[in-house]
């Protein structure tokens, strides 16, 4: 179960969250702590208003949070990420229950990845990244030991993209596997037709 992305008020709340967030990210490359705290609180209390402090309402909202924490949490600590992303992830957690949140975190990890392959083939930082990793594999081989050759600074693979795009996407996806998108929509569309 989607805990508190199965109201239709929520969904609208999470979708506007992730669309902000994607575009401010976009702009600024950084998510503010504002989108991602209030939503976290909206979410929560949300979750005790429509579902009750219990295993359904807060106890799932406070899973959610900690799964999307958990799986982000290290590619911070490694320098791989920045902590905006980490929080809005748990935001999203927060809406969508322990479950979602894995997949979601699984998918937004997923959509990432293309990007940044994405963005390496239109800066054409490809080659770069094929010869460090040929000298990081070249070691294993004469060292047996696996040595990882850092990007410099110039390089594409070094500079930063707004990974709150990932996210949204990864919770869209989230969204629409479990159904929750076909519900909202067909609401809309019996809304505009009414």
């Amino acid at each position: 179960m989607l805990a508190l992305a199965t109201y239709h008020l929520s969904t609208l709340l999470l979708l506007g969250l992730l669309a902000a967030a994607a575009l401010i990210d976009m702009r600024s490359h950084r998510i503010p702590n504002w989108l991602s705290l209030g939503g976290t609180l909206l979410a929560l209390g949300l979750s005790v208003a429509l579902l009750g402090v219990g295993r359904e309402g807060l106890l799932t909202g406070l899973a959610g949070f900690a799964v999307g924490l958990a799986v982000f949490l290290p590619f911070y600590l490694m320098g791989g990420m920045g902590a905006g992303d980490v929080k809005f992830m748990a935001m999203a957690g927060t809406f969508i229950g322990p479950y979602h949140a894995l997949l979601a975190a699984g998918l937004s990890l997923g959509m990432g990845s293309l990007m940044g392959l994405a963005i390496l083939l239109y800066r054409r930082g490809m080659p770069l990244m094929a010869q460090r990793y040929l000298s990081s594999f070249q070691c294993l081989v004469v060292t047996g030991k696996w040595s990882y050759v850092p990007p410099s600074t110039s390089e594409p693979a070094a500079q930063r993209f707004p990974y709150a795009a990932a996210i949204s996407l990864g919770t869209l996806a989230t969204l629409w596997w479990s159904g929750t998108l076909a519900q909202f929509t067909d609401l809309a569309r019996a809304l505009l037709l009414w």
